[in-house]
């Protein structure tokens, strides 16, 4: 009777420890699958010099787009190092020597440990301001993203 007891308790054991694995897999696929394929990610160097930056984009189904400025080319965002544009559809900027200026509804608070030689100047647009660049960009200077 124990060693049957005692067999019945090492299936039992091996039964949650596949019952574990199959859920952490299922975690990872469900997180793959979140990042890769439900997110719309875009992501453009921008050259000012020797040094680059990097204008991402990422959206998440039914979200609101979001921007970030980043020294990585890396899909992932970090908050202390890249600037966040929340709710954000497109960036206006241009490029003269080393400073990028953009142009967007909102600002970004600068990030504590950005660390880059570019500088970046941002300029906060009014809706009509901000209307009349989305049509008139190109023949006022400015690269639209994305």
């Amino acid at each position: 009777m124990k060693k049957l007891i005692c067999i019945a308790i090492n299936i039992l054991k091996k039964l949650i420890l596949l019952a574990i694995i199959i859920l952490l897999i299922g975690i990872g696929l469900g997180y793959l699958f979140i990042e890769y394929v439900a997110t719309d990610f875009k992501c453009k160097k921008v050259a000012v010099g020797k040094d680059c930056i990097y204008l991402k984009y990422r959206v998440y189904t039914n979200d609101n787009g979001k921007s970030f400025i980043s020294t990585s080319k890396s899909r992932f965002i970090n908050f202390s190092t890249d600037y966040f544009y929340e709710n954000t559809n497109c960036l206006f900027y241009h490029v003269k020597n080393d400073t990028i200026f953009i142009n967007c509804g909102e600002i970004a608070n600068p990030p504590p440990k950005f660390k880059s030689k570019i500088v970046i100047i941002q300029k906060s647009l009014s809706n009509p301001e901000f209307t009349n660049l989305y049509v008139n960009f190109k023949t006022l200077g400015y690269e639209r993203f994305p």
